[in-house]
């Protein structure tokens, strides 16, 4: 039952001794580098403080993700309030990729070509690596990836719609299991970033399903979803080798505000 909550916790388990990206070791001869995953440019200086997640990888698998990174950090610059959103430098790049569609009868402001499931998939690919001390080749296993936010096609049709029900199945799962206290989980940023899974197996192969949110990042959908109010999605992959906490089978009530929020207040 990994469980990582403090900047100790952390120092003693990120040390890893492959490259979360490839998968090669880091030994191997070939020049390495630091990456801050999720990028620490999202958070404000003070939530950096306590504590960033740095992992060490191959320098040539983590480059060309400076531009991507820089978008992530003003698409929630107005929850981290950090102000780049007022820089006219930066306006003028979020400007380009806004677009307004009729939703409901209703004129909508939203973005297009934002990097958000690569970077879910970053996100899980890296917690998978901390949590169990094995590399998950992102890609290689398909799952979903469900935002908190309205998606929608570029016709107006809503995208997120279809997968109401998926992630909140796994919400109750995830919730459940939380409340039976069998659930591993990563907490930093001052606790502003939050990540937890459970697992359920089946013969050789077990389901991960998992949700994570960045400083309540709900607050950016322009309406009501129906959908939780963080990240879920899953993943299948061969049970880790190492520990790692099964799903509850019990069917535990949720109160609303258990099922919209998925996620432990405290570890």
């Amino acid at each position: 039952m990994p469980r990582i909550t403090t900047q100790q916790d952390f120092k003693v388990n990120k040390n890893l001794p492959f490259c979360y990206l490839c998968g090669e070791p880091l030994d191997n001869g070939e020049p390495t580098d630091v990456d801050h995953c999720p990028p620490k440019s999202i958070f404000s200086k003070q939530d950096r403080a306590d504590y960033p997640i740095v992992v060490k990888v191959h320098k040539k698998c983590n480059h060309d993700r400076h531009l991507d990174d820089e978008m992530l950090s003003l698409l929630f610059d107005p929850l981290s309030k950090q102000g780049k959103v007022d820089e006219g430098k930066h306006r003028a790049k979020m400007e380009k990729r806004k677009v307004s569609l009729n939703v409901f009868d209703r004129e909508l402001d939203g973005y297009t070509n934002l990097p958000l499931r690569p970077f879910a998939s970053r996100v899980v690919q890296c917690m998978h690596a901390i949590l169990y001390k094995e590399y998950f080749p992102n890609g290689v296993v398909r799952g979903e990836i469900i935002y908190p936010f309205a998606e929608l096609s570029q016709e107006g049709e809503w995208i997120s719609a279809r997968n109401q029900k998926q992630a909140l199945d796994i919400a109750q799962t995830l919730g459940a299991s939380i409340k039976a206290d069998t659930f591993d989980c990563i907490i930093a940023y001052n606790s502003k970033f939050k990540y937890v899974c459970c697992w359920s197996p089946y013969d050789d192969i077990s389901v991960c399903l998992y949700a994570f949110d960045i400083m309540n990042m709900s607050q950016m959908a322009a309406i009501p979803t129906g959908l939780p109010k963080v990240v879920v999605g899953n993943y299948r992959l061969k049970h880790p080798q190492s520990e790692y906490s099964k799903a509850t089978s019990i069917m535990i009530p949720l109160s609303v505000e258990q099922l919209e929020y998925p996620l432990p207040r405290e570890c």
